[in-house]
Protein backbone atom coordinates (compact mmCIF):
# COMPACT_ATOMS: atom_id res chain seq x y z
CA UNK A 1 0.00 0.00 0.00
CA UNK A 2 2.89 2.43 0.22
CA UNK A 3 3.54 2.35 -3.21
CA UNK A 4 0.22 2.89 -3.87
CA UNK A 5 -0.34 5.93 -1.07
CA UNK A 6 3.54 7.48 -3.09
CA UNK A 7 1.65 7.42 -6.92
CA UNK A 8 -1.53 8.46 -5.42
CA UNK A 9 0.18 11.80 -4.13
CA UNK A 10 2.50 12.12 -7.02
CA UNK A 11 -0.75 12.23 -8.84
CA UNK A 12 -2.14 14.87 -6.71
CA UNK A 13 0.24 16.69 -7.22
CA UNK A 14 0.94 16.92 -10.89
CA UNK A 15 -3.44 17.25 -11.16
CA UNK A 16 -3.21 20.67 -8.47
CA UNK A 17 0.07 21.86 -10.98
CA UNK A 18 -2.21 21.39 -14.54
CA UNK A 19 -5.00 22.82 -12.48
CA UNK A 20 -2.98 25.82 -11.86
CA UNK A 21 -1.55 26.31 -14.70
CA UNK A 22 -5.02 25.89 -16.72
CA UNK A 23 -5.85 29.21 -14.58
CA UNK A 24 -2.86 30.82 -15.84
CA UNK A 25 -3.12 32.43 -19.92
CA UNK A 26 0.63 32.74 -19.82
CA UNK A 27 1.51 29.03 -19.33
CA UNK A 28 2.25 27.37 -22.29
CA UNK A 29 -0.88 24.60 -23.23
CA UNK A 30 2.32 22.17 -23.18
CA UNK A 31 3.52 22.56 -19.87
CA UNK A 32 -0.36 21.89 -19.02
CA UNK A 33 -1.20 18.79 -21.26
CA UNK A 34 2.47 17.25 -19.75
CA UNK A 35 1.22 17.85 -15.58
CA UNK A 36 -2.19 16.15 -16.76
CA UNK A 37 -0.54 13.05 -18.55
CA UNK A 38 1.33 12.49 -15.74
CA UNK A 39 -1.04 12.71 -13.18
CA UNK A 40 -2.86 10.27 -15.32
CA UNK A 41 -0.09 8.27 -15.27
CA UNK A 42 0.61 8.38 -11.90
CA UNK A 43 -2.63 7.82 -10.87
CA UNK A 44 -2.99 4.48 -13.24
CA UNK A 45 0.36 3.37 -11.34
CA UNK A 46 -1.55 3.99 -8.01
CA UNK A 47 -4.79 2.26 -8.90
CA UNK A 48 -2.38 -0.96 -9.85
CA UNK A 49 -0.76 -0.71 -7.10
CA UNK A 50 -3.63 -0.71 -4.97
CA UNK A 51 -5.10 -3.92 -6.11
CA UNK A 52 -8.28 -1.97 -8.13
CA UNK A 53 -9.83 -1.59 -11.90
CA UNK A 54 -7.84 1.01 -13.48
CA UNK A 55 -9.94 3.35 -14.05
CA UNK A 56 -7.73 6.35 -15.04
CA UNK A 57 -6.60 4.42 -18.08
CA UNK A 58 -9.43 5.85 -19.78
CA UNK A 59 -8.50 9.52 -19.02
CA UNK A 60 -4.98 8.27 -20.59
CA UNK A 61 -6.92 8.11 -24.05
CA UNK A 62 -8.96 11.16 -23.72
CA UNK A 63 -5.97 13.04 -23.26
CA UNK A 64 -3.95 11.70 -26.19
CA UNK A 65 -7.26 11.44 -28.36
CA UNK A 66 -6.75 14.80 -31.54
CA UNK A 67 -9.60 17.52 -31.04
CA UNK A 68 -11.91 17.65 -34.17
CA UNK A 69 -12.02 20.76 -36.22
CA UNK A 70 -15.38 22.31 -34.43
CA UNK A 71 -12.84 21.43 -30.92
CA UNK A 72 -10.01 23.17 -31.84
CA UNK A 73 -11.93 26.01 -33.50
CA UNK A 74 -14.14 26.36 -30.04
CA UNK A 75 -10.64 26.04 -28.31
CA UNK A 76 -8.78 28.84 -30.51
CA UNK A 77 -11.76 31.23 -30.23
CA UNK A 78 -11.36 30.58 -26.03
CA UNK A 79 -7.99 31.33 -26.21
CA UNK A 80 -8.34 34.62 -28.35
CA UNK A 81 -10.91 35.93 -26.14
CA UNK A 82 -9.15 35.29 -23.04
CA UNK A 83 -6.10 36.90 -24.89
CA UNK A 84 -8.29 40.02 -25.45
CA UNK A 85 -9.46 40.06 -21.83
CA UNK A 86 -6.29 39.54 -20.58
CA UNK A 87 -4.82 42.45 -22.99
CA UNK A 88 -7.77 44.75 -21.72
CA UNK A 89 -6.64 44.13 -18.00
CA UNK A 90 -3.11 45.01 -18.71
CA UNK A 91 -3.79 48.43 -20.67
CA UNK A 92 -3.09 47.40 -24.31
CA UNK A 93 -4.37 49.38 -26.84
CA UNK A 94 -7.29 47.39 -28.74
CA UNK A 95 -5.44 46.43 -32.01
CA UNK A 96 -2.97 44.62 -30.12
CA UNK A 97 -5.86 42.87 -27.84
CA UNK A 98 -7.56 41.43 -31.06
CA UNK A 99 -4.63 40.18 -32.67
CA UNK A 100 -3.72 42.46 -35.08
CA UNK A 101 -0.78 42.19 -37.12
CA UNK A 102 0.45 45.03 -36.93
CA UNK A 103 4.03 45.60 -37.68
CA UNK A 104 6.33 45.89 -34.55
CA UNK A 105 8.80 49.29 -36.29
CA UNK A 106 5.82 50.73 -37.34
CA UNK A 107 4.49 53.11 -34.93
CA UNK A 108 0.91 54.39 -36.62
CA UNK A 109 0.06 51.00 -36.54
CA UNK A 110 0.25 50.31 -40.30
CA UNK A 111 -0.12 46.90 -41.59
CA UNK A 112 0.12 46.70 -45.43
CA UNK A 113 3.60 46.99 -46.94
CA UNK A 114 1.99 50.12 -49.12
CA UNK A 115 1.45 51.67 -45.74
CA UNK A 116 4.56 51.04 -44.69
CA UNK A 117 6.48 52.68 -47.59
CA UNK A 118 3.94 55.40 -47.46
CA UNK A 119 5.15 56.33 -44.00
CA UNK A 120 8.36 55.62 -44.17
CA UNK A 121 9.11 52.46 -42.69
CA UNK A 122 11.02 49.72 -44.30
Amino acid sequence: MHAAHEEAVEAEGFADRAERYAADPDMPTTALFYCAGQAVDHAVRAQSAAGVETTAADLRAELQRSLTVAEYAEQESARRRDAGRRGARRGRPAETRTGSTVHPRCPLGVTSLADRRRHGSP
